[in-house]
């Protein structure tokens, strides 16, 4: 590479000290206008024609009615049904009941539904 640019510097130079007032042809610097071809395919940074981003999937919360703690066998009412720890509802685990909430997991993701306190 280095080698490459000294020569391209000084016979840059001895053109342009024979002709000074001359331009430069447009074919003199052929790699300049070829086009480099990436070795992985494409630019990462260009969006494809034609791509557009999928809308977020809007996943409906369960509804939580109600809750009958007992600290060593809590319940829930989750969607009109009855569940408990280590339960499945939907596609969500329950992992902690607690007196006004639950916890619901799912892979990485963890949901709280709570019961609003009438005071």
């Amino acid at each position: 590479m280095r080698t490459y640019f000294f020569l391209l510097f000084f016979s840059s130079i001895a053109i342009c000290a024979e002709a000074p007032l001359q331009m430069i042809s447009d074919n003199y610097f052929p790699i300049i206008d070829k086009e480099i071809e990436l070795a992985w395919g494409h630019d990462a940074f260009i969006k494809s024609a034609g791509v557009r981003r999928a809308p977020a999937a809007t996943e409906e919360l369960p509804t939580l009615s109600a809750i009958m703690y007992d600290p060593e066998a809590p319940l829930a009412i989750v969607n009109g049904s009855t569940v408990g720890l280590n339960s499945m509802v939907g596609q969500r685990e329950v992992i902690e009941i607690g007196s006004d909430y639950i916890l619901l997991k799912k892979d990485s993701s963890i949901i709280e539904l709570s019961i609003n306190k009438k005071q």
